[in-house]
């Protein structure tokens, strides 16, 4: 298990937190409270209205609208929420709703959820057993232990039934570590920090609500492998349905690191949307791995994304002198391979300082695209990066691999997208090797596609891929269903504002 995910791990100047204009899966709760609970869910989160960050402004749009707590003001009697009904967790473990008997359980306590931890986490996968959520559960800012690590994962389906989980909290002392030690005798750390740590199954209709994932390296070690994402840090997962708002943090010296916003990596995502400002101040030494980190998705490969988006910012600090395989950063997703992207989104904002790295991707929406297919897809983002040399940063997408041959450029296309960007890229040693461009330099895979410089477009070398357009005919209605095409049943199309996804 360790040389698989080593195999495929070799294959963020915090700024101001901008909501993800997407509607929120809380927003028809059902109201049910758990069981000797009378009193009636009134959790009132509604849908934010659109915003964006535009590139070359100080100060992005934040909608005020969106409620990080279940409601205003809580008032616990037994640790059940008088006025939303949430279960507050007080630290304790209740597994005895779990039988191998049954194959459907309802959790409504806050207890039961962790107890679901430690079922995992010992040794049941629960292939085949459905696990539904029947309450709103607040975690209390307690250390979470997640829901599968390295060695034991999640095989069932697990329906968030719209609630919400908030106030979750991850850091060293609630990781569940796997460790050996290599030739030298040193300490090599094995972990994966989300709500659920390892999953092969379903998740589903769930939301995260003030996620804090803080984690960094122990004295005199190295983590070999560290996934970090508020969701689902590893695994195959399929996840429809779910949003996240939160903080990813992670420090100290480490050997491999892959995060994305909402999940480091799955199978498939759908109608999935993430609000997550990611912060990363690491030192490596001479680390051979490749390092993703996406705003919505850390990594892809022969999946689909679609009716997803993302917002927040990446801010990644790492000394000059520090050596990177290779680098990945995308608002959306970090790394795409032969996957499709569809009706999707970013507002991330990118700023990283990136040490001593081979070759380093970034992008708005996608940072490394190898075959796929990215349609009817945007990003309005700044992408501000400073690498080793080979530096590639570009407004939709960072780099796109395209190869020598038509067989290979055929397995790529870009179709009916746009970026409104703010895009700069240099080089810490003053190498001439950094490449700012619109869309990755693709101009042989593009079609249809638009561009919309806000600010700067700046690096040793500017490629400008696609159709020039200003900004207030991206903001028209007659762009979309006139020019790109857009589906009006996916989209919402207001003029004099960007579109969201309904």
């Amino acid at each position: 298990m360790k040389k698989l995910l080593a195999l495929f791990l070799a294959a963020a100047m915090l700024l101001t937190l901008t909501a993800c204009p997407k509607n929120d899966p809380t927003e028809d709760s059902q109201t049910q409270a758990p069981a000797g609970s009378s009193s009636s869910n009134t959790d009132s989160t509604t849908s934010p209205s659109n915003s964006t960050t535009s590139p070359g402004t100080d100060t992005p749009k934040v909608d005020d609208s969106r409620e990080i707590g279940l409601c205003a003001t809580h008032s616990y009697a037994s640790n059940v929420c008088t006025v939303c009904g949430c279960s507050l967790w007080d630290g304790t473990v209740d597994t005895s709703w779990y039988s191998v008997l049954n194959t459907e359980f309802t959790l409504t306590t806050a207890a039961q959820l962790a107890g679901l931890a430690e079922i995992v986490n010992n040794g049941s996968d629960l292939s085949g057993v459905t696990v539904t959520l029947g309450n709103h559960i607040d975690l209390n800012n307690i250390p979470f232990t997640p829901i599968g690590t390295d060695n034991e994962v999640f095989a069932g389906e697990f329906e968030g039934g719209s609630y919400s989980i908030s106030n979750l909290v991850i850091n060293d002392t609630s990781l569940a570590l796997s460790s050996y030690r290599d030739i030298y005798g040193e300490e090599v750390y094995y972990a994966k920090a989300a709500l659920f740590g390892n999953v092969s199954g379903v998740i589903a209709d769930l939301n995260l609500k003030n996620a804090n994932i803080s984690i960094s390296s122990p004295n005199n070690a190295y983590y070999s492998v560290l996934s970090v994402a508020c969701l689902v840090a590893g695994g195959e997962a399929t996840i429809n349905n779910c949003a996240v708002q939160g903080k990813i943090v992670v420090s100290g010296d480490v050997d491999s690191l892959c995060i994305g916003g909402l999940a480091y990596y799955a199978n498939s995502l759908h109608n999935c949307s993430s609000t997550v400002d990611i912060e990363v101040d690491c030192i490596f030494q001479e680390s051979r791995y490749t390092m993703s980190i996406g705003g919505l998705l850390g990594a892809i490969s022969e999946g689909t994304i679609d009716a997803c988006c993302s917002s927040g910012s990446i801010s990644l600090d790492i000394d000059k002198d520090c050596w990177l395989n290779e680098l990945n950063i995308g608002g959306l997703v970090a790394s795409c391979s032969n996957s499709v992207i569809s009706n999707c989104y970013s507002t991330v904002s990118i700023n990283a300082q990136a040490g001593r790295n081979v070759i380093c991707y970034a992008g708005g929406l996608v940072g490394h695209m190898a075959k796929g297919k990215i349609h009817s897809c945007y990003s309005v983002s700044n992408v501000d990066i400073c690498g080793h040399q080979y530096i590639y940063a570009g407004g939709l997408i960072g780099y796109v691999k395209t190869g020598y041959f038509s067989s290979v450029l055929s397995t790529i296309s870009v179709n009916s997208c746009f970026t409104v960007c703010n895009v700069s890229c240099a080089s810490n040693e003053g190498y001439d090797y950094a490449t700012a461009s619109t869309f990755g330099d693709c101009e042989e895979v593009t079609s249809n596609c638009y561009y919309c410089i806000i600010g700067d477009l700046v690096g040793d070398e500017v490629i400008k891929d696609g159709s020039p357009a200003g900004e207030s005919d991206l903001k028209n209605i007659i762009m979309y269903t006139d020019r790109l095409g857009w589906d009006q049943d996916i989209w919402n199309l207001v003029d004099g504002e960007y579109p969201t996804l309904k």
